[in-house]
């Protein structure tokens, strides 16, 4: 099996987080992937987004917070935080 395609799980049900991920990975940016929601009961759901180079990015974990499987390969899942403001890149 190859290894694991890295991938950015956002948090949509969070209350502050939602309106930015609305804003901006459905509006500015549009790369949000509309069939790619992970179950994850700790968090209520993630939508996932492929963009390594986010320019709304505040913070993001240096390591993988889960794995999942899509088309028959696996995929690290990163929790990315997004902001209004020029992207840090700093970790979670």
């Amino acid at each position: 099996m190859s290894a694991p395609e890295k991938v950015f799980g956002l948090l949509i049900l969070h209350r502050e987080q939602k309106p930015l991920i609305e804003k901006h990975c459905f509006g500015d940016c549009g790369k949000v992937s509309m069939g790619g929601i992970i179950s994850d009961p700790a968090t209520g759901g993630l939508m996932v987004c492929c963009e390594a180079a986010c320019p709304w990015l505040d913070k993001q974990t240096d390591e993988a917070y889960g794995t999942t499987m899509s088309f028959g390969r696996p995929h690290d899942v990163y929790l990315r935080l997004l902001t209004d403001a020029p992207a840090t890149g700093s970790a979670a």
